[in-house]
């Protein structure tokens, strides 16, 4: 991801917003110092679990569309790679990998 272009190991704290077991192995791979590395989690991913509703609104949402739940995917294609080619977007709504 562009963001990934920040990353350097001439600074002094590695600071890594994902997961631990991705995060720390790949600032290392890098040659980051482990000492130096601080995994904070990832903001977007925390959030969308904190706003997900509870079972019970989660059933009502269903069935206010009228599938059951293992009928559907809710998928975030927001990334241009993803939108700005008509094709492409055409392909992930259809199920086709990019």
């Amino acid at each position: 991801m562009p963001e990934e272009l920040n990353r350097s190991s001439s600074i002094t704290l590695q600071i890594c917003a994902s997961r631990q077991r991705v995060a720390r192995p790949t600032s290392a791979s890098r040659g980051i110092d482990e000492t130096k590395i601080l995994v904070t989690g990832n903001t977007v991913v925390e959030a969308v679990l904190r706003m997900l509703p509870d079972a019970t609104e989660r059933s009502l949402i269903v069935s206010r569309f009228g599938v059951s739940p293992d009928q559907f995917v809710l998928a975030t294609i927001h990334r241009p790679e993803n939108t700005d080619d008509r094709a492409v977007l055409a392909g992930l709504l259809a199920g086709q990998p990019a």
